[in-house]
C-alpha cells in the first residue's frame, strides 16, 4: 500500500469491519466492556478516522 493512498483509503475501512467483529464478539461471550471498546473499538474508530484525513 506504500505510495498507493486510494488504494489504502478503500482498504482501512474494510479492515476496521475486522476490529468492530471483533468488539461484538467480545460484548457477545460476557467480555469486558472496557476491553471491547477501549481496545478493539478504539482501533477501528481509529483506522476509519486515519483514512478521512
Amino acid at each position: 500500500m506504500t505510495g498507493h493512498r486510494r488504494a489504502l483509503g478503500r482498504v482501512l475501512p474494510v479492515e476496521a469491519l475486522a476490529a468492530y467483529g471483533d468488539m461484538t464478539t467480545v460484548l457477545a461471550h460476557h467480555g469486558s466492556v472496557a476491553t471491547a471498546f477501549g481496545v478493539h473499538g478504539l482501533t477501528a474508530t481509529l483506522m476509519v478516522g486515519s483514512t478521512a484525513s
